[in-house]
């Protein structure tokens, strides 16, 4: 079940619309959908390498504009959209670290992939961040995090994807317990 799991998403990554699809994934993951981009762009990557940079400049640019989104949603319309997405309670626990480290918490929520995305973003624009600060590090932080990914696969691209398909089970249970934990670990907070 799972290999055929990992044949599908290789086959819908070479699908024909699969770049309108990762531009979407990576747009609305920074506003409200749950997903990361990693997971459209890493298989597609590794079904076409020669693609890698580009598929990080588009997964950067759309990613950084979708936040864009999430920061006037915060900024302008957090009590007709964005309480939907994040409740003010959980704001409101933010807004002295936002106050002392805004581009810090920008730059790792941006490049860490365990962090959501949109939080940061409907935060900064909640919290009133200076838009060219938000933009500057949404930028670099989704930047450094997407061009890593394509560095790493088009250099060991080849050695990774055998590496999957050997350890696919294995690796599938690692995801599987990571999920629970960060699941966990989020309804505790």
């Amino acid at each position: 079940m799972i290999k055929n799991l990992y044949d599908w998403i290789l086959r819908m990554a070479e699908h024909r619309f699969s770049v309108v699809v990762l531009c979407l994934v990576s747009f609305s993951e920074s506003i409200f959908f749950p997903i990361p981009p990693d997971v459209m762009l890493i298989p597609m990557i590794l079904v076409k390498r020669s693609m890698a940079w580009l598929y990080a400049w588009l997964t950067t640019i759309f990613s950084s504009l979708g936040g864009l989104i999430g920061y006037f949603i915060g900024l302008l319309f957090y009590e007709k959209v964005g309480i939907y997405i994040i409740p003010e309670e959980g704001l409101k626990q933010f807004q002295t670290h936002f106050n002392n480290f805004g581009l810090i918490i920008i730059l790792a929520s941006g490049f860490l992939p365990i962090i959501p995305f949109k939080l940061f973003t409907i935060a900064s624009g909640f919290f009133g961040l200076p838009l060219t600060i938000f933009i500057f590090g949404s930028l670099v932080s989704r930047g450094l995090r997407f061009f890593l990914i394509a560095g790493l696969l088009w250099k060991f691209g080849n050695n990774i994807k055998i590496f999957i398909e050997k350890n696919l089970n294995i690796l599938a249970v690692i995801i599987i317990v990571i999920i629970l934990i960060l699941y966990l670990m989020f309804r505790m907070v």
